[in-house]
């Protein structure tokens, strides 16, 4: 298994994944509450709707893999995400229960 973060906005993360020798394009889309998903080689695999805060869970299955985003946001962020969207307090992603990355704030987590 090989994750590479191809692209990485304040409420959006693309990565490139190979799992079994496929290769998979894998993003979460942060667009705001009830504007959120994640996408699997171009197509909406999980879709929350929230109203009144972003999402913080998306399970979703990549060839008989697990994969799963945590989202925590600020809660400034939630109250003013259509006027300004600001960065994702935490970011996680789960391939299998195993922890491939991780940010806080934008920033990278070794």
């Amino acid at each position: 298994m090989q994750v590479e973060l191809t692209k990485k906005a304040r409420v959006r993360r693309s990565f490139r994944v190979i799992l079994d020798e496929r290769e998979h394009s894998v993003e979460y889309r942060g667009d705001g509450p009830g504007y959120e998903a994640a996408v699997v080689d171009g197509r909406v695999a999980v879709k929350q709707r929230s109203l009144f805060r972003m999402a913080p869970l998306f399970e979703f299955d990549v060839g008989g893999h697990q994969m799963r985003f945590e989202v925590e946001s600020t809660f400034w962020m939630n109250l003013f995400a259509f006027l300004w969207p600001g960065h994702l307090r935490r970011f996680a992603y789960f391939v299998d229960d195993c922890l491939v990355y991780e940010d806080r704030f934008g920033r990278e987590v070794s």
